[in-house]
């Protein structure tokens, strides 16, 4: 499902450090010495230094001959799920103090037609909780029924395995029954009536005859489907790769249905925009690939949240403006799932027929700023902050509200608490969401070349999750040692002058955008060291913690980090930073 969303705002990033690599061989390494001038460890403004193993137990540094304050960014490696609490201590450093944490949800909604990003009503938290329960159910229920070996063509039991697909194109006042049940896979089916409201090349529009009154008209309906012919579906299969066609019409259908209201709770902000289910892409009777689902709808289908300003379900007013703000945001993120999983089960016949859901989403919230690019006329690597919307006129502010300030708030969430979540973890969050689209624009940009060279391969993948990650930027290593320099990006892109291009975010300026959308200090989160005083953190696979201090002029600071009272893990990556 299109993730329960809130009004969005904008997003920003900023550029970055260089750094050196120490390991537990280096004949300087300062792990096992005291500190003296002679093996403390001088940077420049926004240069920084990598410690591992032993090298990361004590780190000498310099103040210089003026002083500097530093961050410790301690990343965690390790390819899973687990956590490595960290004990960090400084001596003889001068205590910093850390700007305040923001709380959550405190970021203003941008307007529209306002020429720019700031006030407004508080956004709606969006809640990503139902997207992770269909992808659950999709692998409990659905992946049991793929056998292994098997292969047919889909050409095959289309037609006759379908609920009501037609074997033709239907026309306009046409009546069609669909299966819109979500929370069973191949039993209870749901079935509602829908009538085509509009076709075209790539789409037919389906509205349900309950759906609540006051909602879209024939014009609503007739731009959908050319905005999805001539935007949305060759934007998302140029990046993403072909869909199949099981029921033979050529088009994705797109059914508008209350449906999809109620699958939001009562009295909410909060709201899901819309959904998929690989439920309609097996058929009803067995394959040599697929055993038999019953309710399946046989068909390229994307279910999708429809006006309702009186807030006959759930006592939620969806009026149309509203709706309309966020539908083609919702088509592309959901036609992106369709996409993955139609090229699994059956273009390529992949022997992981699921992806992750973490990678699954984070494609998805890709996609959505991929259609901010196309709408705005922008382009990525040109970090993009206040300024440059300002500059680019309202195509661009508009396009930005719609389609690109929900990932830049659920980057927010991430940089909260960086420490407890990662771009790869196995809760569906919104700060998992905001950190895995956001790695995923830095990975595209330090590969260069274009998006779909990249992405094409990770959606027609025989592997899934961080393996198929780690093989599109070119192996594990690389995987681990950019998401380091990721975590030193987030820290000191457009904050810290002189940090080297391998980090920083070349897409966006999220120190500038940030502010104008009200979230001001940048809301990320950071521990101070004082002297002598163990700062203790836990730090989940793939999170980062970060530690800030300085040291006065003339003087050697040290740093010493242990865990659970000894050595620092392999998979533990310290990088030392200098701000100041």
């Amino acid at each position: 499902m299109a993730p329960r969303r809130r009004t969005p705002a904008l997003p920003l990033l900023l550029p970055i450090l260089a750094f050196g690599c120490s390991d537990s061989d280096s004949p300087t390494d300062p792990g096992t010495q005291e500190c003296e001038p002679g093996n403390a460890v001088s940077l420049a403004v926004g240069e920084s230094r990598e410690f591992r193993g032993s090298a990361a137990s004590r780190i000498c540094v310099s103040g210089g001959s003026g002083g500097a304050d530093f961050v410790l960014v301690a990343f965690s490696s390790a390819p899973d799920s687990s956590q490595t609490s960290i004990r960090v201590t400084g001596s003889d450093v001068v205590g910093v103090t850390p700007p305040p944490t923001p709380i959550p949800g405190q970021a203003a909604t941008a307007r529209e037609g306002g020429g720019t990003l700031l006030d407004g009503s508080p956004s709606a938290g969006t809640v990503p909780g139902d997207h992770s329960q269909l992808r659950e159910l999709e692998r409990r229920e659905l992946g049991p029924r793929i056998r292994s070996g098997g292969f047919a063509a889909p050409s095959a039991w289309t037609a006759s395995a379908a609920l009501s697909a037609p074997s033709r194109v239907p026309v306009v006042g046409e009546l069609l029954s669909f299966n819109t049940q979500s929370t069973v896979a191949c039993q209870s089916p749901v079935m509602r009536s829908g009538r085509v409201r509009a076709v075209s090349e790539r789409a037919i529009v389906l509205a349900d005859t309950l759906n609540p009154p006051g909602g879209f008209n024939d014009t609503h309906y007739a731009h959908y489907a050319v905005t999805f012919d001539t935007l949305v579906a060759p934007l998302a299969e140029a990046n993403f790769g072909g869909v199949s066609d099981l029921d033979g019409n050529g088009r994705v259908i797109l059914f508008y249905t209350q449906e999809v209201n109620r699958l939001t709770a009562p009295d909410t902000d909060e709201y899901v925009g819309g959904f998929f289910f690989s439920r309609d892409l097996f058929p009803r009777t067995a394959t040599p690939r697929f055993n038999a689902c019953a309710s399946s709808n046989v068909a390229e289908i994307l279910y999708l949240l429809v006006p309702d300003p009186a807030g006959t379900i759930n006592r939620n007013e969806r009026s149309v403006d509203f709706v309309q703000r966020f539908a083609l945001t919702t088509l592309v993120h959901e036609y992106q799932h369709l996409i993955n999983a139609s090229q699994r089960l059956h273009l390529i016949q992949s022997t992981t027929p699921f992806e992750e859901t973490w990678l699954n989403e984070g494609l998805s919230h890709l996609a959505e700023e991929l259609l901010f690019y196309r709408v705005s006329g922008l382009q990525s690597g040109q970090n993009i902050g206040l300024s440059t919307l300002q500059a680019a006129g309202q195509r661009a502010l508009d396009a930005v509200n719609r389609h690109q300030l929900s990932n830049l708030f659920r980057l927010e969430q991430y940089l909260l608490a960086p420490h407890s979540n990662s771009p790869y973890g196995v809760q569906d969050l919104l700060a998992t969401r905001g950190a895995t689209w956001h790695f995923l624009r830095y990975a595209l940009d330090r590969r260069g070349g274009s998006a779909a060279s990249i992405l094409r391969p990770m959606v027609a993948s025989q592997s899934g999750g961080y393996l198929n990650l780690a093989t599109a930027v070119g192996g594990s290593p690389t995987l681990v040692q950019w998401f380091t320099d990721w975590s030193v990006a987030l820290y000191a892109d457009d904050r810290v002058d002189g940090v080297p291009i391998h980090q920083q975010d070349r897409s966006w300026n999220h120190a500038s955008l940030f502010p104008a959308v009200q979230v001001n200090p940048y809301p990320i989160r950071t521990r101070p060291l004082s002297p002598g005083v163990p700062v203790d953190e836990p730090v989940l696979a793939g999170g980062s913690a970060y530690f800030r201090f300085g040291v006065a002029g003339g003087a050697v600071g040290t740093v010493n980090t242990v865990s659970g009272g000894g050595a620092l893990p392999a998979t533990m990556r310290m990088t030392l930073l200098r701000t100041r």
